[in-house]
């Protein structure tokens, strides 16, 4: 498995991202089937063919009274209903902080011809913690090296690609990966699958 050809840091991107729209599709799946069977049991039990004590040992009439009035009320008064609804709201508060900023990575990559340079890599990701532009610092071992590099970056980015500045073997870009749709953990998954000596220098 050591032996395998190194790859692109554009093609681990889009590997990362057909895993996550792979990942989706699959939960998206199982989230359905979880639902229409909740809804399934839902339905037994509030119309009385299932009874409660079936599913859990040691219920009360009572109990199952109780627990049939809640499912079949839209919104069940009670503490139970408050702290669900707190709970979402816990949920939701977290899930819209802010996660924008940067996070500077170091790292050695390879080119598809085989020659290894070192890249300091500063990526900017929004408010929903979604990648936007990638600021590269790079360092070839020759000039040649660097501008057949450059040149393939042109080729796969097109105007989403942005030469700062070039000097020698050494070059500065900067490149706009929205259209990516990576979090962070799906592109830090792209740049062990196709970089070594990863390492986070700032978060």
């Amino acid at each position: 498995m050591f032996d395998e050809s190194p790859v692109s840091i554009a093609d681990g991107m889009k590997s990362a991202d057909k895993k996550r729209k792979r990942r989706r599709g699959i939960i998206i799946a199982i989230v359905a089937i979880l639902v229409a069977a909740a809804a399934a049991v839902a339905f037994l039990v509030y119309s009385g063919t299932l009874k409660l004590d079936a599913i859990i040992p040691g219920m009360q009439p009572a109990q199952q009274s109780s627990a049939q009035s809640s499912s079949g009320s839209p919104q069940a008064p009670g503490g139970a209903t408050s702290s669900s609804s707190g709970s979402s709201s816990v949920s939701r508060s977290s899930s819209n902080a802010d996660q924008s900023g940067t996070v500077v990575y170091e790292y050695t990559a390879t080119t598809s011809d085989g020659v290894a340079y070192k890249v300091n890599d500063t990526v900017t990701f929004n408010a929903e913690g979604k990648c936007q532009s990638t600021h590269m610092v790079l360092g070839f071992p020759d000039e040649a090296a660097c501008a057949d590099f450059l040149e393939n970056l042109q080729r796969d980015y097109g105007s989403a690609y942005a030469l700062d500045s070039q000097e020698g073997a050494n070059a500065t870009v900067t490149i706009d990966i929205t259209s990516l749709k990576l979090d962070r953990e799906e592109y830090e998954d792209a740049l062990r699958y196709s970089v070594e000596d990863l390492t986070v220098l700032k978060k």
